[in-house]
């Protein structure tokens, strides 16, 4: 009886010894894997992903969330020229640009028309010319105009804002039929200038190192240019 006893009690203790042996493997294979991931969460946690617009960023961490795109933000100095036509006025201008900056910028123009190809007479008045019966023509006029204006960069599309100071002159043009004033017959007289200020409201659209500006001038006539520019 004894002896079966202690038989009974050897078989459990080599059971119980067996369980152990043969579930530790699996207990520390569950605790490897829940460390492993423990691990990795603070991985995660601490190289988490970030941005600078001054510097490119990657990371050697980052592979859980398959990175294949590296942003970077130029933040050279910027310089581009171009020239801009004003498309839309009686006497068209034709204006060179320049915009100076980073991501904010300055943009500065100066517009000037086509010289009148009519002699101008400072010693002939109105009456004179009534007198005479000479058919009055057009009003010619000459344009020149310096503009400042400030924008900001959204990728491709910059944006921007301006002030335009024109300098307007005026002539009045008439036609003489004894073709003596000219040889066209046609001349002009009473010169007269007007200054004005005006608002710029536009945006330039890069390609590469090509861009392109759409303006609008509003508060003395409405006026569209177009132009285009090389980015240096």
């Amino acid at each position: 009886m004894k002896i079966m006893f202690k038989m009974n009690y050897i078989v459990r203790f080599c059971f119980l010894i067996s369980l152990l042996l043969l579930t530790s493997p699996i207990y520390g294979q569950e605790r490897d894997r829940k460390q492993s991931k423990v691990v990795d969460t603070r991985i995660r946690s601490h190289h988490t992903y970030y941005y600078n617009p001054y510097i490119p960023y990657w990371h050697t961490y980052r592979r859980w969330d398959n990175p294949s795109y590296t942003h970077t933000t130029n933040s050279s100095l910027r310089f581009s020229i171009g020239v801009l036509g004003e498309i839309t006025t009686q006497n068209p201008t034709i204006s060179p640009y320049l915009v100076l900056g980073r991501k904010s910028f300055i943009i500065t123009q100066y517009h000037f028309g086509l010289p009148s190809p009519y002699p101008h007479y400072d010693n002939i008045f109105r009456w004179e010319v009534m007198e005479w019966g000479d058919e009055f023509i057009e009003m010619w006029e000459l344009r020149r105009e310096f503009v400042i204006g400030v924008g900001k960069s959204f990728n491709r599309i910059s944006p921007f804002v301006g002030v335009g100071f024109p300098t307007i002159i005026k002539s009045d043009v008439y036609k003489d039929e004894l073709y003596i004033l000219s040889p066209t017959g046609y001349y002009s007289i009473d010169k007269r200038m007007n200054t004005n200020v005006n608002l710029k409201i536009g945006a330039l659209y890069e390609w590469n190192s090509i861009e392109a500006l759409l303006q609008i001038t509003l508060f003395d006539g409405l006026r569209i240019g177009l132009g285009i520019g090389i980015k240096l």
